[in-house]
């Protein structure tokens, strides 16, 4: 964690130096290139403390690093309103940042949060296909229609009475991790064990629970593509050898770039303000709304 920490410093000095002696700015460009040569070490340390990189990568005007420090914020903001949520910084911190920057991280936060509680209202209604019919165009079955079902609606409740236990157990979008283990769980199948389960839901043969547990993996199947979108991650980020544990399905696009917005808050660094401007940066973007990223939009 030092090394990580001694980056940070080392950092912030040179841009420092930058700024005080007025440096041009072809003097940065090195440090960018020796930021990102160090790969998982820099994206590791901006894992640790994206607030500092956040404002580290607008003061470089380096996308790369902005932009996965940006992630990191968006994943760790929670719910504001509720209070709910993994909501990893104080209101200090997120009043410290840029204006542009904290719109934005409130705005794609936002968004996030009403996609998880429409996911999990999805969760919640979930049903095997088997067990789907409209009621204004089918007609009711008869009772010897409806009996090969019974292991169906036997596998239904166990997926039901699992996710309840869930919520009351306080997981989902409402915990500490936004709901970051429940999705993850479902999203990896760990959930109902169908055999064990579904012997303390009615008694059935061996050869019973073995059709139960099988109806209970086709679902599975279907509910891991409804969460596969809060699993996917936008960052550069090894997790393999640093998690982390937080939900970063966001795309941020050059146009979401402090430096691209037409209102740019002057304060701050003077190497920001004295940078020339290239011609692709002077060309405005219409800061629309951002529509839900296009996996999760059609999960």
């Amino acid at each position: 964690m030092t090394d990580l920490c001694d980056i940070i410093a080392t950092t912030s000095t040179v841009l420092d130096v930058v700024d005080y002696l007025q440096l041009p700015p072809s003097m940065v460009a090195p440090l960018e290139l020796a930021l990102l040569g160090t790969e998982q070490t820099l994206w590791q340390s901006v894992c640790a403390a994206p607030l500092a990189w956040v404002e580290l990568g607008a003061r470089l005007r380096s996308f790369a690093i902005w932009r996965e420090a940006a992630v990191h914020v968006v994943g760790g903001w929670g719910d504001g309103e509720s209070g709910g949520g993994s909501c990893e910084w104080s209101v200090a911190e997120k009043c410290a940042l840029r204006r542009e920057v904290r719109e934005l991280c409130e705005r794609k936060a936002a968004r996030f949060e009403k996609w998880k509680e429409e996911l999990e209202e999805r969760l919640v209604g979930y049903m095997h296909e088997k067990l789907r019919w409209d009621v204004g165009r089918e007609r009711g079955k008869g009772k010897k229609d409806h009996e090969p079902d019974v292991f169906y609606w036997q596998a239904q409740v166990l997926w039901g009475q699992w996710l309840a236990a869930r919520f009351r157990e306080g997981e989902g979008k409402r915990a500490k991790d936004g709901g970051m283990a429940l999705y993850r769980m479902i999203w990896e199948g760990r959930f109902c064990d169908a055999v064990e389960e579904q012997a303390k839901l009615a008694p059935l043969t061996p050869g019973g629970r073995k059709v139960v547990s099988e109806i209970v993996d086709e679902m599975k199947k279907d509910l891991k593509k409804m969460v596969e979108g809060a699993m996917i991650s936008k960052l550069k980020l090894d997790q393999s050898k640093m998690s982390a544990n937080r939900m970063t399905p966001f795309v941020i696009e050059m146009r979401n770039a402090p430096w691209n917005k037409k209102e740019i808050d002057h304060r701050g660094s003077a190497h920001r303000n004295k940078r020339p401007r290239l011609e692709s940066e002077m060309k405005q973007v219409p800061d629309e709304e951002d529509d839900l990223e296009d996996h999760i939009a059609q999960s």
